[in-house]
């Protein structure tokens, strides 16, 4: 399960992050434990949009979907799917770090992500931007 979210970031966020994002050492992160795409990270929410779900779910006690049953109807497999979601501590601990060195991440599912990425492709978008902070 994820880490408590901080001010600002809600699950959907969080299942974004640890769907998709390189949180460990590149050894550790290839074959089944590869992050998803872009496709099937979309893929994915697609199928568990159609199921009446939405992502935050994926990462919310109580909310959880039959994972098995939405992997294998976006097409991915359901060990690697559970493997990314079961990274919450090792997610926690890399965004503590992006935040000590001024890196934000911006997700698909956050309200400061870009418009123009909507407009470009409103279903496609990237999943999660990132950009390094300006001293104040």
């Amino acid at each position: 399960m994820i880490p408590t979210t901080k001010p600002g970031r809600n699950n959907a966020a969080y299942a974004a992050i640890l769907l998709t994002v390189k949180i460990n050492k590149p050894e550790r992160e290839q074959g089944p434990q590869m992050p998803l795409s872009d496709d099937e990270y979309h893929r994915l929410t697609e199928t568990l949009q159609h199921a009446g779900g939405e992502p935050a779910d994926l990462v919310t006690p109580g909310h959880q979907p039959d994972l098995e049953q939405l992997a294998h109807g976006a097409q991915i497999d359901p060990d690697r799917a559970r493997y990314l979601l079961g990274r919450g501590v090792s997610m926690a601990l890399k965004v503590d770090d992006w935040h000590r060195r001024g890196i934000a991440q911006i997700t698909i599912h956050d309200s400061q992500y870009s418009s123009a990425f909507f407009n470009i492709a409103p279903s496609r978008g990237p999943r999660y931007c990132t950009s390094r902070a300006t001293p104040n």
